[in-house]
């Protein structure tokens, strides 16, 4: 989101005017101005991107939201929101001469109303924190991801995030039913309305999830919640390879409509993470593919899960070990060899980092692709069996604006 550039002669003067105007509205603590603190907003999560900006600046409501808005807009500089900084893509990154505003602050979490299955969140609350708020009244929003304890709503929202449900509960367009958002001006753009079943006129809500930043700033969002599962079961699966991967898929599908998620990750991205975690190998062989697997919902799960799996004809294939758990500790532990697939990769040096998305009946032929065009061949890691969503590349520069 921008405005026009700052004038030729501005310079430092301006800055610090604004610096100064931004202070009045949100307390001089909540603007920053030096590089050593505002370094870790102006680099993305992988360590690969970094911008520049002339100042930090973390309204505490809309309020103060709009009116740092109002103040930047004034000044002729360019905005950029941030959530929890957990992108991959650079999508909030700031460049020289921008303000980088800062939604960590709008943290106020709204009644839980179970009737209707709603909840009101600020749009810096991050996903951990939702969930905790939800956890007693025995819901929790339905999409997660693995940076869970940094990633906001608000910037969930604005990237429309996918994360490891896709497959039953859809994307973030799907939990957010209404939101509050403020113009590059700070002027309302659109207002939050209570309502779950609304038929009238245009879902300006929905324009702005995926919108990256670009049509407003989100600062309170109305989400979808369901009930939380009594239980989960979660079923690890080493296979002869990724065709092998795709065709259990499609019979899991049919057998299990509940089926939760299911996420391929490839040998040698195993080793990584095992390698970065000290972990012990979960299956007693090595295997090409492998592909976790989750259904949730009353106690027996894992018995249904392993059942499908039989029926599907894996349960006395020699090509195949299957590593269960239905126990917290046991499922967090499968889920962590998915999981940390992206800090085990960071810790192994700066990532070249791409997040697109392909027809599901050709992820073999892409992942084959990726290894001939990558370094010594090796095949692409963590490949997302998720629904087809519109493509994300990693751009040559900082610059797309997403909180």
């Amino acid at each position: 989101m921008s405005a026009a550039p700052v004038p030729d002669g501005a310079g430092a003067d301006a800055g610090h005017d604004l610096a100064d105007r931004l202070a009045r509205v949100v307390g001089a603590g909540h603007v920053l101005l030096d590089p050593a603190v505002t370094a870790g907003y102006v680099r993305d999560w992988t360590g690969r991107w970094r911008g520049g900006c002339a100042l930090v600046v973390r309204p505490g409501d809309e309020a103060q939201t709009a009116a740092v808005l109002a103040e930047v807009a004034a000044a002729g500089r360019r905005v950029v929101v941030q959530g929890g900084n957990t992108g991959l893509v650079a999508g909030g990154i700031p460049e020289a001469g921008d303000v980088l505003l800062s939604t960590t602050r709008l943290t106020r979490i709204g009644p839980v109303d179970p009737v209707a299955g709603t909840v009101v969140a600020e749009a810096g609350v991050t996903l951990a924190a939702l969930q905790a708020h939800l956890r007693p009244h025995g819901l929790e929003l339905p999409v997660d991801l693995a940076a869970r304890d940094s990633c906001t709503v608000g910037g969930m929202a604005a990237t429309n995030a996918g994360g490891i449900r896709v497959l039953l509960d859809g994307m973030m367009r799907a939990q957010v039913l209404s939101v509050d958002a403020l113009s590059v001006d700070g002027r309302p753009l659109v207002r939050l309305h209570p309502l779950v079943k609304d038929n009238t006129g245009y879902s300006l809500s929905a324009l702005l999830v995926g919108s990256e930043g670009t049509l407003g700033v989100i600062t309170r969002l109305l989400l979808r919640v369901v009930p939380r599962p009594v239980s989960r079961a979660v079923v690890l699966l080493g296979l002869p390879g990724l065709p092998a991967t795709l065709g259990v898929l499609a019979a899991l599908r049919v057998r299990l409509p509940q089926l939760r998620a299911a996420e391929f990750v490839d040998d040698a991205t195993l080793r990584l993470v095992l390698a970065h975690t000290g972990e012990p190998d979960p299956l007693p062989r090595r295997h090409p593919a492998h592909l976790v697997l989750e259904l949730a919902g009353a106690p027996g799960r894992l018995d249904e899960l392993l059942g499908a799996l039989a029926g599907a004809g894996l349960g006395d294939d020699p090509d195949v070990d299957v590593a269960a758990a239905e126990d917290v500790a046991g499922a967090r532990r499968l889920w962590g060899h998915r999981d940390r697939v992206t800090e085990s990769v960071a810790a192994a040096g700066v990532p070249h980092k791409l997040d697109v998305s392909i027809p599901a009946m050709r992820t073999a032929e892409f992942v084959a692709r990726c290894g001939e065009l990558a370094v010594g061949g090796a095949a692409a890691p963590a490949v997302l069996l998720r629904s087809p969503r519109r493509r994300q590349h990693a751009p040559e520069r900082p610059g797309r604006r997403s909180p």
